[in-house]
């Protein structure tokens, strides 16, 4: 899988975790205020149903990477010993202009390597999905292949869509793909207690020598939040 994507969380030595995902990864492991939205997920990608699939819907922001990031590396939870892969939608689609190169591509080096391993797939935007791999006599593209492998237990997956793609997609065709999910959460705003500890873990990791008082730690976060 990491010919097509990038691993989030727990990484070795010989497959670390992506530079992309490495300070958010190392930070999210000492910040544990959405465990209550990552502990639904868990029930549902590690639980005893056959379709192990998440949906996330939020504002148009970062939030679900830190969520991603959390669950990928918290050292308790439901979902032991599982690798965690942000898939680059990008990498699906490059390159590939005949009729089924798209089909052939996902199923050699997405489902094969994720069939029923453990292994939970990110998508960081599931409209991204949409229409990759279609062509003049056929208006769906890949997704269709995706939701059927999901639904089929083949795979484990938490997507996210912000709001608007959200209510753009579930009112067209494509509503399917959102409907497929096992269970679909609703973010709720970063609220001022979470930036709080954002903050401060980010700068504790990051900038561990760095000293400040109690008020400028405050001023700081005011200005963030």
């Amino acid at each position: 899988l990491t010919e097509s994507g990038y691993i989030v969380g727990p990484g070795n030595a010989q497959f670390p975790v992506h530079s992309g995902w490495k300070d958010l990864a190392t930070i999210m492991k000492n910040v544990d205020v959405f465990d209550p939205i990552i502990d639904r997920i868990e029930e549902v990608v590690c639980g005893p149903d056959v379709n192990k699939s998440v949906l996330l819907i939020g504002d148009s922001s970062l939030a679900y990477r830190y969520i991603f990031a959390r669950l990928a590396n918290r050292t308790t939870g439901k979902c032991p010993g599982m690798w965690h892969v942000d898939i680059n939608v990008s990498k699906v689609e490059a390159g590939h202009h005949y009729v089924g190169d798209v089909d052939e591509y996902w199923q050699n080096k997405i489902l094969r390597p994720s069939d029923k391993k453990d292994v939970i797939m990110y998508l960081q935007s599931v409209g991204s999905l949409i229409g990759i791999g279609s062509h003049m006599n056929d208006d769906t593209g890949i997704e269709r292949e995706y939701v059927a492998n999901f639904t089929a237990g083949q795979m484990r997956t938490v997507g996210y869509s912000d709001k608007y793609e959200y209510n753009d997609i579930i009112r067209s065709k494509h509503g399917y793909v959102l409907e497929s999910f096992a269970e679909k959460i609703v973010l709720p705003p970063v609220d001022a207690a979470q930036i709080t500890l954002l903050a401060r873990a980010y700068l504790a990791t990051m900038h561990p020598r760095l000293i400040l008082t109690q008020s400028d730690l405050d001023y700081l976060i005011k200005q963030i939040a």
